[in-house]
């Protein structure tokens, strides 16, 4: 429940480009950032959850050589756009994230078009924005006959995070063929309960396909058909947004503005100090039409941004971020005059936005680093807050009161930090600071039903929860992703897992999303290259760069089953799973190419320019169970659109219990027919817009 993704600005007359992410941008006045190995397709980036300021760079080149740590690439999981400052020269961009190694956060892709020169600002320690900007609401349409399903036959079933600095890492090679030729993921092959054969469409795009095997052979078990939103705004603003909901099914994004900005409805409009850089934002929606109801902002004339939010059993709503200057959250007053980001926690009340408390912690050791918050989680039973992500030297800003302090493994790489924080004041309940050779991050959280924490990323080297270093460890140069259970109680480990790495060559790994049911299982969704293998469950090989995944685990995170979808010669990325009460599953994700939701199934193929490199947005119902594909349906035109993130109100005790709420991006000068409306940006000036709809 998380994620990270901002896209590219106009500013005097050439494309600036922006990120916001507790991840490192590349480019600033300042120490070299850690070198990203080897990036062919160096636009490549995760800033779902890992959007940072970024202060410290040097070259912000096309390889995603030094400076570029989370930096190049518009844009989200995690692209997010960044901006270089003294010593980032021009660089170019595959407008999409960077895929260099700083954890595979860093595999999905926001490519907003064919390559750009991206001028690089050289002089400012902070991210650009854009001067002004239009404050109107981009396109509002209502579809006021409610979603429209898709017929399903009687009886029929129901997306490099950001660590490494090797340079042994593969990178996307995006249009060159892989060596060895796609390699069959034999965890999807064929069997009764995966073949998905097309089906009844509707009035849904042609991309769309449902379970239309015979009653005997589909999997009784599988969740309903795909169908269109019955609302779908979308606004002015760059960032990708973070979505979460509450008991009642109200909804609350979290996000960035550069500019000043009126979303409507009867939500105050939000004004920034003069000459300031970008502000924090939260904003509650109206679930049944997506009016916004009330926004607030944060910040002073610095960069302040918000990227990630969740809401407690009490309705406070917790968002996370980093920022630079003074930040004013209720009586809390932050302070950060240094050269480079604070992370941040801080709580406002759900019903009127009143803000309540903040706490700041220093997690990065210098200039350049990607150290951060990456995702906040919470539980509607329950009063508190996890919090997640990566440091590279002992956090003591979230050593909690008599507990042994936090310390740092002492390799001056990544460790894993996550906290408890109760959501009345802020104060931290029980903290932990896992680390060892090599790196270590954590870019997912969720809270279950009983109060338990969970939480997953990415490392490579050695990791180890408390019982043991997980074995085999990762050949050098892959990064694997992990997954562990700590107790709500006292943050003790209660289970932790690891795939098993290739045997050869190299893997990049990212997770974006972690979620669990009320039974304890838990889901994963992200982007993988090479060769993944989860206990007993077959392989999952990718057909050839990189490929989306979504693997179910069970309540002592045994791994039930894993999916892999993608094709040979583009990338593909599970960007959010969530569960829904009858323990089904949504995924949303993007990709270019083509992808295969379930074995057998029909292709769904994307929309993307002559370039090949523009995503489209896919959503998919899967059978908690087994996995299997009930339906999916592809959206988007030749210009690129993403999914990032997905709330399913499974608690929710309103009519909004089980819909499904989604957000992601919308490239400038690009159309998003949903089918029961469309979202047009053909007029916009801005470089993208964020969007929520739901379903």
């Amino acid at each position: 429940m998380n994620r990270q993704q901002p896209i590219s600005k106009q500013y005097s007359g050439a494309i600036l480009i922006t990120v916001l992410a507790l991840s490192g941008l590349a480019g600033c006045s300042g120490d070299s950032g850690d070198a990203l190995p080897g990036a062919t397709d160096a636009g490549k980036r995760d800033t779902k959850r890992d959007t940072q300021l970024g202060t410290g760079g040097g070259a912000g080149a096309n390889a995603g050589a030094s400076g570029s740590i989370d930096t190049m690439g518009l844009g989200g999981n995690g692209g997010s756009s960044v901006v270089g400052g003294s010593g980032g020269a021009t660089g170019t961009v595959d407008a999409g994230r960077d895929v260099g190694p700083d954890l595979a956060d860093g595999l999905r892709s926001i490519d907003v078009g064919p390559e750009v020169t991206v001028g690089l600002d050289s002089g400012s320690p902070e991210v650009a924005r854009e001067a002004g900007g239009d404050t109107s609401v981009i396109d509002t349409t209502i579809d006021t006959t409610g979603p429209v399903d898709v017929p399903m036959e009687t009886g029929s079933p129901d997306r490099p995070s950001d660590i490494s600095s090797e340079p042994v890492i593969l990178v996307d090679t995006r249009d060159a063929s892989p060596p060895d030729g796609p390699s069959p993921d034999t965890a999807d092959g064929p069997s009764p309960n995966d073949a998905d054969g097309p089906g009844a469409f509707g009035d849904l795009p042609p991309e769309v396909y449902v379970d239309n095997r015979p009653a005997d052979v589909a999997d009784a078990s599988a969740p309903g058909g795909c169908s269109n939103p019955g609302w779908a705004k979308s606004w002015d603003i760059t960032n990708q947004g973070w979505l979460a909901g509450d008991k009642d099914g109200n909804l609350f994004v979290a996000n960035t503005t550069f500019h000043d900005l009126a979303l409507g409805g009867t939500a105050a409009p939000i004004t920034m100090a003069p000459a300031s850089d970008s502000d924090a934002i939260v904003v509650r929606f109206d679930p049944g039409s997506g009016t916004p109801v009330w926004a607030k902002g944060f910040g002073d004339s610095a960069a302040q941004t918000a990227t990630g939010v969740a809401v407690d059993k009490s309705g406070r709503v917790g968002f996370i971020g980093s920022y630079l200057g003074l930040m004013t959250v209720g009586a809390s007053n932050l302070s950060n005059l240094g050269q480079w980001s604070y992370g941040y926690v801080g709580a406002l009340q759900a019903a009127d936005g009143t803000a309540l408390w903040a706490t700041s912690a220093n997690l990065a050791a210098a200039s350049g680093s990607s150290a951060g918050f990456k995702a906040i989680a919470a539980n509607p039973n329950f009063d508190d807050f996890v919090v997640c992500g990566k440091a590279n030297l002992a956090a003591t800003d979230l050593n909690a009161i008599g507990k042994p302090p936090l310390v740092a493994a002492g390799d001056g790489k990544y460790d894993i930090i996550v906290a408890k924080i109760k959501g009345i004041d802020g104060s931290i309940v029980w903290s932990r600071q896992i680390g060892g050779t090599g790196d270590q991050a954590c870019t997912a959280a969720a809270v279950d039903d009983n109060g338990n924490a969970l939480i997953a990323g990415t490392y490579y080297g050695t990791l180890d929860f408390g019982s043991g270093a997980f074995s085999p460890a990762p050949a050098s140069g892959n990064q694997i992703p992990w997954v562990a259970k700590l107790s709500g109680t006292d943050g003790s480990t209660v289970a932790a897992m690891s795939p098993t790495g290739p045997a050869t060559g190299s893997s990049l790994s990212s997770v974006y999303s972690i979620d669990t049911d009320s039974s304890g299982n838990v889901v994963i969704a992200g982007g993988f290259r090479n060769a993944l293998t989860f206990g007993t469950t077959p392989t999952l090989t990718s057909a050839g760069i990189y490929d989306a995944f979504v693997v179910k685990l069970g309540s002592t995170l045994a791994p039930a089953w894993a999916k892999r979808w993608g094709d040979a010669t583009h990338s593909q990325y599970a960007e959010a799973a969530a569960f829904d009460s009858s323990g089904n599953l949504t995924v949303v994700g993007t990709f270019v190419g083509t992808i295969e939701i379930g074995a057998g199934g029909e292709l769904l193929t994307s929309a993307s320019d002559a370039t090949g490199t523009n995503d489209d947005i896919f959503l998919a119902r899967l059978a908690g169970s087994t996995g299997a594909s009930a339906c999916a349906v592809r959206y988007g035109d030749p210009a690129s659109q993403e999914a990032y993130n997905i709330v399913v109100p499974r608690w929710s005790t309103s009519a909004n219990k089980d819909v499904t709420f989604v957000s992601g991006l919308q490239n400038q000068q690009s159309i998003l027919d949903f089918g029961s409306f469309t979202l047009d940006t053909t007029s916009l000036q801005d470089s993208a817009a964020f969007w929520v709809a739901k379903f």
